[in-house]
């Protein structure tokens, strides 16, 4: 009788595809980094040149200085939101097409007792569907993961430009937190009915092709 994973043998499984792309996805979290960072940086500088506006400070020279400064700001992180899209999505289109062949092998060494119990739509639906959700969550997900953590940061930075205004605007978020929370088992249910009905469909569709 095999001996069941563990979850330290889960993590090595994982962490065997993670390895070898540790450059890209690290270059990658740098350019994710300073995406942020520089996207902060437009609405400072904006702040700036309003209150100067307000105070009659501001000449021509003045407000073309600002604006360009604005506009390196937004080009700069183009730049390097650029580089993150490239570094991590390619990183994990390398690990889904690692796992995919490393599937591929193991599904060859497979007796025929299991080709036999196991309909082949379901295999086709593991080896499509579910390794391209493992690729979206290596490389879309971590992206989308580090903008809800950015977001102490704007709110930090909105206090410090309007104290009144960032309170307002902050208002929906615990709002939308417990909605999130309240529905999250939902969603969770439905996504697992999605995923098998969609290896009911390819089921299906391979029985009739081959029927055919």
């Amino acid at each position: 009788m095999e001996k069941p994973d563990t979850a330290e043998d889960r993590k090595a499984s994982f962490l065997k595809y993670i390895i070898p792309y540790r450059r890209k996805l690290f270059e990658g979290t740098v350019c994710l980094v300073l995406t942020h960072a520089l996207g902060l940086v437009a609405p400072w500088l904006l702040k700036i040149c309003i209150d100067s506006i307000k105070e009659g400070e501001a000449s021509p020279l003045y407000l073309a200085r600002f604006a360009g400064l604005i506009l390196a700001a937004t080009l700069v992180g183009s730049v390097f939101r650029y580089g993150m899209r490239m570094k991590m999505i390619t990183a994990s289109r390398d690990m889904e097409y690692d796992l995919r062949n490393d599937l591929f092998r193991h599904l060859e060494t497979l007796p025929a007792s299991f080709f036999r119990r196991v309909r082949t739509g379901d295999i086709m639906a593991r080896a499509t569907n579910d390794l391209n959700y493992v690729r979206s969550f290596l490389g879309p997900g971590i992206m989308h993961l580090a903008g809800a953590i950015r977001l102490p940061f704007i709110a930090a930075l909105l206090f410090v430009l309007d104290p009144k205004l960032a309170a307002l605007s902050l208002i929906p978020v615990p709002i939308v937190a417990l909605v999130v929370y309240v529905l999250r088992k939902s969603v969770r249910a439905r996504a697992e009915r999605r995923q098998a009905q969609y290896s009911e469909i390819s089921a299906m569709a391979q029985e009739n092709f081959t029927g055919m």
